[in-house]
């Protein structure tokens, strides 16, 4: 997931990470967010976009295995 760039803390626009936890029912959802520095926040499902997760491969690239240079 990744945070919407319309989120009223401008900190926060853009950030990924994963749902962890849902609380709530109907309209009235939180989720808790594990963010990619491993910090946690609660967000509302409207400040939160999904993303297509990055293929194995191509993240062991950009990450150093297998990487030349």
């Amino acid at each position: 997931m990744r945070v919407t760039e319309h989120h009223r803390v401008e900190e926060r626009r853009g950030l990924v990470g994963t749902i962890v936890a849902r609380y709530g029912v109907g309209e009235h959802v939180a989720v808790d967010v594990r963010l990619a520095d491993g910090r946690y926040r609660m967000f509302w499902p409207m400040d939160l976009e999904e993303i297509p997760p990055t293929p194995r491969a191509w993240r062991s690239f950009l990450f150093g295995r297998g990487a030349s240079g």
